[in-house]
Formats: structure tokens, C-alpha cells, sequence
């Protein structure tokens, strides 16, 4: 907590405005006048017209004069398309991966969906004797694993019937689940806590995992925390999920999702 008022010390007020502005445009507002903005942000008037000025030379925003409301520039969009050529989700993911390992003493993997699988992108290893070995560019199924399931809770219904079409419900396990009804109201379990469990569904493992948002809040990647079933109960199961979501929620917040 000191830490955070520490760095709560540096902010310059009128550079924090400056970017809640920016944020207040989305697709549904691409246009904003300034009693919008001003009301959005809960800023006077007079405020937010000097913070647009000084946006719009800065080529940040333009005015639209017949409307007499802003809009976003492209100056934005090459800024984005910097970030989208030189930062992966692997990048930023793997020294928050490193820590939630150390934190855990559990193995962790970063996941994303590939080919209708779940594909393994990077793991950091626990030093313990006990490891179960995933290594990265595996392929395993989507249905019968934390992993999996969070990445399964992000895709539309149609997706999600794409993925059990081509590739099934295999019974990796006898607690696998085989049934695309009990799984679609898993997944919906999954969205509302913003976590997945697995209890030797797979390989008789167990897992923690949550989401990796983008920007517009789409489910691009998970990371799991994952182990020997027998460590994944009681408050031990609690503190990984607890680690995981802090893990993934920082991971987000650096690919561009917003704060809720």
C-alpha cells in the first residue's frame, strides 16, 4: 500500500486528464463536444476545453467543425500499430509468469488457442521434484483443463460449437467433461468468476487459471497455474487462484484493458 501512494506522488494531474479524455472515445462515441467529455470525466467546461486545445496541437485530436465535436487522430493509430509490431503477449506475460511461479511454487504456462487447440506458448517450471512436464508448442485439447476452459469462455457460440465439431469432447479422464451441454454451463461458470478449475479432468492434474484481456477486453491468452492434483484444495487452492487473477489482471493492464 505505501508503495502504490509513493507512486501516486508522481502523477501530474493535467497529463492524467489529458489521457482520461482520450479514453472517453470508443467506437460508440467517436465523436465527443466538450460539456460530453466534461461530463464523462466530471471536469468544468473550461477544463477540458484547454486539455482539447492542447491534445488538438499536439495532433492527438482534431476538431470536427460542423459537428463542433472532437475525434481521435491517426497520430494514435501509428502509435498502436508501434505496439502491435514490437511487444508480444509472451514478452510481457513472462516475468509475471517467473513471479506467480516463485509465489506458487507451482509450475505456469501462458496458453492461446491454435487450430482449435489449446497451445502452450511459454512455461516456467517449479524447482520442486514433483513437475508435470508441459513444453512450449504442445498441442492439448481446449475442454480438459483450466486453461482450456478460459480460453473456451471467451469465443462466441458459434466458435465454441466449431471447436467441439472438429475436435471433440475426448475423455482424457473419467472426470473429463464429454458433454457439450455440462461444459457450455461450465464456460458460463467459468465467465461469471473470471476463473477455471481442473481436478484430474486431464492427466489427473490439477490447475488454476484466468484470462489475458486486450484492449477491448477480448480473451486472447491464459495463464494456469497447474500441479499435482493433491496441492490444488483448501486454502492452497484458494491462494493460487487469489496469485493467478492478480497475475492476469496485470498482464491485461499492460496489453491495454481498461480498468473496471
Amino acid at each position: 500500500m505505501q508503495k502504490e501512494k509513493a507512486r501516486a506522488e508522481y502523477h501530474v494531474r493535467s497529463v492524467q486528464r489529458a489521457l482520461r479524455i482520450l479514453d472517453c472515445f470508443n467506437h460508440n462515441n467517436p465523436y465527443l463536444g466538450v460539456s460530453e467529455i466534461g461530463t464523462m470525466i466530471g471536469l468544468h467546461k473550461s477544463t477540458v476545453h484547454a486539455l482539447l486545445i492542447t491534445l488538438e496541437d499536439e495532433g492527438f485530436v482534431a476538431k470536427d467543425e460542423e459537428k463542433n465535436k472532437y475525434f481521435l487522430t491517426y497520430k494514435l493509430f501509428q502509435l498502436g500499430a508501434i505496439v502491435s509490431e514490437n511487444i508480444s503477449v509472451k514478452n510481457i506475460a513472462m516475468p509475471y509468469m517467473e513471479e506467480l511461479c516463485r509465489e506458487t511454487d507451482q509450475s505456469v504456462a501462458l496458453n492461446v488457442i491454435s487450430n482449435h487447440q489449446r497451445m502452450v506458448l511459454s512455461v516456467c517450471e517449479n524447482k520442486g521434484p514433483m513437475k508435470l512436464t508441459l513444453r512450449p508448442g504442445q498441442l492439448l485439447s481446449l475442454h480438459s483443463s483450466a486453461a482450456g476452459k478460459v480460453l473456451l469462455s471467451g469465443l462466441t457460440e458459434s466458435e465454441l460449437a466449431e471447436v467441439v465439431a472438429i475436435r471433440g469432447l475426448e475423455p482424457m479422464t473419467p472426470k473429463t467433461i464429454t458433454d457439450p451441454e455440462v461444459l457450455r454451463r461450465e464456460l458460463e461458470t467459468t465467465r461469471q468468476r473470471g476463473y477455471a478449475l481442473c481436478s484430474g479432468e486431464s492427466y489427473w492434474a490439477g490447475s488454476v487459471s484466468a484470462p489475458l484481456r486486450n484492449y477491448n477486453g477480448k480473451i486472447i491468452a491464459s495463464i494456469c497455474v497447474y500441479g499435482p492434483i493433491q496441492d490444488f484444495e483448501g486454502e492452497k487452492l484458494a491462494f493460487y487462484i487469489e496469485k493467478c487473477q492478480s497475475c492476469c489482471m496485470k498482464v491485461s493492464r499492460l496489453l491495454g484493458q481498461a480498468k473496471a
